[in-house]
């Protein structure tokens, strides 16, 4: 799970980067508000098409890792 928390909280700080709202977000995702707090708060693991869509949506950028 701590993987998943820390894309929660990439969630979080992508989306008041681009100055957006749970509900602008939410909207755009088209899912519920409530789906969508219940995601960025880590207790909720979306589908990986909603992953990739919040994702795409938020500009989330992640390090790449180094083998």
């Amino acid at each position: 799970m701590l993987i998943f928390h820390g894309f929660a909280e990439e969630v979080r700080r992508s989306r008041k980067r681009l100055g957006l709202t749970q509900e602008q977000a939410a909207e755009e995702l088209s899912i519920s508000v409530r789906w969508f707090q219940y995601i960025e708060e880590g207790h909720r693991i979306p589908s990986t098409t909603l992953a990739l869509q919040m994702i795409a949506l938020l500009e989330m950028d992640f390090p790449q890792r180094t083998t």
